[in-house]
């Protein structure tokens, strides 16, 4: 039995689900990094708007950092080792 007024629900076939997935892959592994190495979200803000800045403004700085590093970081060329 269907109802008159609904629309159908559409589910999304496995080739969208993996497109999305993967399109998500890259946000998720920048989370895990902010979380892990820089420590996002372990500030102790006892105040709610210090905590809306907190988190976007620890990830601006892993952004930052990462941007940082990209340019100035480890040099293409490898040291000889001896």
């Amino acid at each position: 039995m269907t109802w008159p007024c609904s629309p159908p629900i559409l589910l999304p076939g496995p080739e969208q689900v993996v497109a999305r997935y993967a399109d998500r892959w890259s946000l998720e592994t920048s989370n895990a990094t902010g979380k892990q190495v820089l420590g996002v979200g372990q500030a102790r803000n006892r105040v709610a708007r210090a905590v809306e800045r907190t988190v976007p403004f620890e990830f601006l700085t892993q952004n930052l950092v990462t941007y940082w590093y990209s340019i100035t970081g480890r040099s293409k060329r490898r040291p000889a080792t001896h």
